[in-house]
């Protein structure tokens, strides 16, 4: 997957479902929005998929490349990530008895920077994931 789409930091626009997560609790207007983000861009990079490549095929597997590749690290591993980091940073820091914005914010931040410096470990086991199993059946 090496494109525009893959690169930091646009790349973080597709955990928008995962950050939707993440800050749920405190802005739950904002889940809707990020969550909207997420899906435009796995949407966008499935288009961009399809544009370039040359023939029906190829348009296809693109596209069900890029769509298994964000299913996997976009949503679900972010998202499991997201609940249990935030749950478990959560339960830490209430412990920790600290002032009343750090127990609100402190998780959440917490947990939308383990997805980010997650992101390029997982993208690299999907990619390899990806390449032993469904890119070989396009070639």
């Amino acid at each position: 997957m090496a494109d525009a789409f893959s690169e930091p930091p646009i790349r973080f626009l597709a955990f928008g479902i995962a950050f939707g997560e993440a800050v749920y609790n405190e802005f739950r207007d904002m889940r809707d929005y990020l969550d909207i983000v997420g899906g435009l861009f796995i949407l966008a990079h499935m288009a961009s998929k399809i544009l370039s490549a040359g023939n029906g095929q190829a348009m296809a597997m693109g596209a069900m490349d890029a769509l298994i590749f964000h299913l996997i690290a976009s949503l679900a591993v972010p998202v499991v990530v997201t609940r249990f980091v935030l749950r478990m940073s959560a339960n830490f820091i209430r412990e920790l008895r600290l002032g009343r914005a750090i127990v609100r914010y402190a998780p959440m931040v917490l947990t939308m920077c383990v997805v980010v410096l997650m992101s390029v470990p997982v993208d690299n086991i999907v990619n390899k994931l990806l390449d032993e199993t469904v890119r070989k059946m396009s070639k």
